[in-house]
């Protein structure tokens, strides 16, 4: 027995006594009508144009839609859908799951396609966020177009595989003419990082996935281009026993400038000397 024996129903159903004991029991499951709300949720994202950029922006959204999909492999069914919101409509009170009230009814929104607006008393609104590693990927491509391709996550354009057929991969550039050449947008203060320790997550996200491309793309150069705040910033690695070198280059940003216009004027400047740098970088 599991738990406490459960006399009326074992007089209910085992009489005559045939060797079994009616109990009951309270196990901890993961796969339960909160967890199959998300998975639901995770299933619709993914049918959005831009679902599949959502749900693998980055190693720990890929890593949690993977653990959600995996304890809810057995009890998911499409068709239950509805079934699953109605469940929901009640907001959890056990106190295992309060973390969770929040992610129950952004996922109930998405699922019955309610919308957040803007001005009503009812949803109120106290900020908006960007992102930033985003617009300043998405603002490099404008400088690089011309000499660089830019595939798109969010829409599958330009993808390339890191295997025969399997395993989609997304540089952020490669270069239309050869010799290739990779970059890497970064929107992190690189100038102030040369290492990190070992098994570093930060050292993999930075240094590892560019080697990785280039590898892929048989290149013997790469750039990490960053935003700089002060001054021209411009490092090359050589990776060890290897023709391999990397390159930090930062973009400086204008921090004085007096009005929009001068400051258009210095970072267009800065923009072509960017530009100039890469091109003139022969394997």
């Amino acid at each position: 027995m599991k738990g406490p024996i459960d006399v009326k129903k074992h007089i209910r159903i085992n009489i005559p006594f045939a060797g079994k004991i009616a109990y009951t029991t309270r196990e901890h499951s993961y796969d339960n009508v909160v967890t199959q709300l998300v998975r639901h949720t995770i299933e619709l994202i993914k049918t959005h144009p831009f679902g599949s950029g959502i749900l693998t922006s980055s190693s720990d959204t890929r890593d949690i839609v993977s653990k959600f999909c995996f304890v809810t492999q057995n009890s998911y069914n499409r068709n239950a859908r509805q079934k699953i919101i109605s469940a929901n409509l009640k907001p959890v009170s056990h106190p295992y799951f309060t973390e969770y009230k929040m992610l129950q009814r952004i996922c109930l929104r998405i699922l019955r396609r309610e919308k957040l607006t803007y001005g009503t008393e009812k949803d109120k609104i106290y900020g908006l966020l960007f992102d930033g590693a985003w617009l300043w990927e998405e603002y490099l491509n404008t400088i690089l177009k011309n000499d660089f391709i830019h595939p798109e996550a969010n829409t599958g354009k330009h993808r390339e595989f890191l295997f025969d057929n399997f395993q989609s991969i997304y540089p952020d550039f490669i270069s239309r003419n050869t010799p290739t050449k990779v970059c890497d947008a970064k929107y992190i203060p690189l100038g102030k990082h040369r290492s990190y320790a070992e098994n570093s997550e930060r050292a993999t996200s930075i240094y590892y996935k560019t080697i990785t491309y280039m590898y892929r793309f048989n290149s013997d150069y790469s750039f990490l281009l960053f935003p700089h705040p002060e001054r021209v910033f411009d490092e090359t690695y050589t990776i060890k026993e290897t023709n391999g070198k990397m390159r930090k280059l930062g973009l400086v940003i204008p921090q004085n400038a007096k009005n929009l216009t001068h400051f258009k004027e210095r970072i267009n400047k800065n923009e072509q000397k960017l530009v100039e740098k890469i091109r003139n970088v022969k394997n």
